[in-house]
């Protein structure tokens, strides 16, 4: 992409087919955030960066959790790097697909809100995001 830099990325060590990567604009100055120890083919693909834009602290972080993956080593792993980078003077966006049907209520669905909650994140997806043949159509 011409006017885009590949800001950071992770690519799958054991498994083919997989990773997550955050593209910036080159006019953007941005650095990377290392999150190489906390990804984990299929539990946790994880990649950020921070950027200053318009004199806001901003964060990126870009995620993929297998449908197969452990949701409990991506929970804890989540936490880690939220952990590591959480100031209140921060903006965290997070983007990605973590295999949750969030319209539908679930204890997985919970334990993400709560984390996400004890970092002053909130989730702005209520809607399918994905719809198969054999689900219903809203």
């Amino acid at each position: 992409m011409e006017k885009y830099n590949s800001g950071d990325f992770y690519c799958r060590n054991q498994h083919e087919k997989g990773g997550v990567a955050i593209y910036i604009h080159k006019s953007m100055q941005y650095s990377n955030i290392d999150t190489g120890k906390y990804c984990k083919d299929k539990d946790i693909e994880i990649c950020a960066l921070k950027l200053l834009y318009y004199e806001q602290k901003i964060c990126i972080i870009s995620h993929y959790r297998s449908l197969s993956g452990n949701f409990d080593i991506f929970l804890q792993n989540l936490d880690s790097v939220l952990h590591l980078l959480y100031t209140p003077a921060l903006h965290i966006t997070i983007c990605g697909d973590i295999n949750i049907d969030y319209p539908v209520k679930s204890d997985r669905k919970n334990q993400l809100d709560n984390l996400l909650l004890t970092y002053n994140i909130t989730t702005i997806i209520t809607f399918p995001t994905r719809v198969q043949k054999h689900q219903l159509q809203l």
